[in-house]
């Protein structure tokens, strides 16, 4: 996650018309989605022992994490 922070630069994420995510490469997908799991499982971000989700704006948070690293259209 660390070399995806570090990049000066976004990579561009690709949509069909459905909203499916398609490219620009499969290299880049995966890279996402690792980038995705990586956050999803962080501890500091995300602690499991949290009582009451419903006060957490996790999804916004990894949404702003995301659009840092992605040019998501």
């Amino acid at each position: 996650m660390q070399h995806v922070q570090a990049r000066k630069y976004k990579k561009v994420i690709v949509l069909n018309r459905y909203k499916k995510l398609i490219g620009p490469t499969k290299s880049v997908l995966a890279e996402l989605g690792s980038f995705l799991r990586t956050l999803a499982r962080s501890e500091i971000i995300y602690p499991l022992n949290i009582n009451r989700w419903s006060n957490v704006d996790a999804g916004k948070d990894l949404w702003k994490n995301t659009l840092v690293c992605f040019l998501i259209p």
